[in-house]
């Protein structure tokens, strides 16, 4: 069975939450705001990956960049 997270960002702060089954908090990272830490973040995660994250002036760039990584994106 693969196991679906569902991801989200502030986009402006460049933090990503990754809540458990239950709603609480897994994880909460910051990241710089480069191509390849958001694309090592993802992959390290595993399983089937959806996200959601608020439109901005890096919202286009950041669905692009994310698209074909991720069962989901969703702005």
């Amino acid at each position: 069975m693969i196991r679906v997270k569902y991801v989200g960002m502030d986009v402006h702060k460049t933090v990503i939450v990754v809540p458990n089954e239950s709603g609480h908090v897994e994880s909460r990272t910051q990241v710089r705001t480069k191509a390849e830490n958001f694309r090592d973040f993802f992959r390290g995660l595993g399983g089937q990956v959806k996200v959601a994250f608020e439109e901005g002036t890096q919202s286009a760039w950041l669905y692009q960049l994310l698209k074909p990584l991720l069962a989901e994106v969703t702005v």
